[in-house]
């Protein structure tokens, strides 16, 4: 993990660490190389916080991302408290899926994976979600999936008293599979 971290930057950089790093270990996915954890600017584009997927792999991926909330009320006023966004690197899909509980689809059905992978996706938002009470926060609800392939074309809301998210990197199979950037704020 990067030493250059403030406090905040050093809590979420665990609990998202943490929250991924187990959930893989729990389908039976071992990381072969340790994962790498980087502070990042925010790219903002039209008050929003730019996703694109080559920007994490030289090829296609599937994204997932995720809005946190306070309340219902600040959820319907969209003063997020938080993005969460998850990159699936599209060569591994299968492999993820099958750990996933997953054995008869058509990988190149892009429907089924986003539908799929969203859910998985949404459960790893919840559980990073509840892991942020290390930095204060003792509930926070979490939006239903944003769910494309290579871009968020219309970006993610974010909090804009923040402009630097955390970026982890996770490898299997002996290459950066999935990647998860995440921004809070402070509580």
């Amino acid at each position: 993990m990067s030493s250059n971290l403030d406090a905040h930057g050093q809590a979420i950089a665990q609990a998202l660490q943490t929250t991924l790093e187990t959930a893989l270990e729990k389908l039976g996915l071992n990381l072969t190389q340790d994962s790498e954890i980087e502070e990042r600017e925010v790219i903002e584009y039209n008050s929003r916080m730019r996703v694109f997927g080559l920007e994490k792999f030289n090829g296609p991926c599937y994204i997932f991302g995720f809005n946190f909330y306070k309340d219902s009320q600040t959820q319907e006023a969209k003063q997020t408290n938080g993005a969460f966004v998850l990159f699936f690197e599209e060569e591994s899909i299968e492999k993820i899926l099958k750990k996933l509980g997953h054995r008869a689809f058509d990988e190149e059905d892009e429907a089924f994976v986003l539908e799929n992978l969203g859910v998985f996706g949404k459960q790893l938002a919840e559980t990073f979600a509840a892991a942020l009470s290390s930095v204060g926060y003792t509930s926070l609800l979490v939006s239903d999936p944003m769910s494309y392939k290579n871009s968020i074309p219309e970006g993610m809301d974010f909090p804009y008293s923040v402009y630097k998210y955390q970026e982890l990197s996770l490898y299997l199979w002996d290459k950066k599979v999935v990647v998860a950037d995440a921004i809070i704020a402070p509580a």
